[in-house]
């Protein structure tokens, strides 16, 4: 008969033991992954989406801003030398 089937598993580790200690890991995930967290989660993730996405549109507006500004700039600086 193996150790593990003896009731010892590895190191001398208790299999009962181990499987209290695999039911008090499993119990402990399960409370943190509850509805309202996951919907936490959710909203977290699409706020932070939102910004990121008025952070591209702010910079797509400043490179237009600049590409309509160049060429009048251009145009006024040759003009007034």
């Amino acid at each position: 008969m193996s150790a593990l089937w003896a009731g010892k598993g590895r190191a001398g580790v208790d299999s009962e033991q181990s499987l209290d200690s695999l039911a008090l890991y499993l119990q402990s995930i399960g409370k943190v992954d509850t509805a309202h967290r996951r919907k936490e989660s959710a909203r977290q993730a699409h706020r932070a989406r939102r910004l990121r996405g008025q952070e591209e549109m702010v910079e797509a507006n400043l490179r237009l801003v600049v590409s309509i500004a160049k060429p009048t700039s251009r145009a006024g600086s040759a003009s007034s030398t």
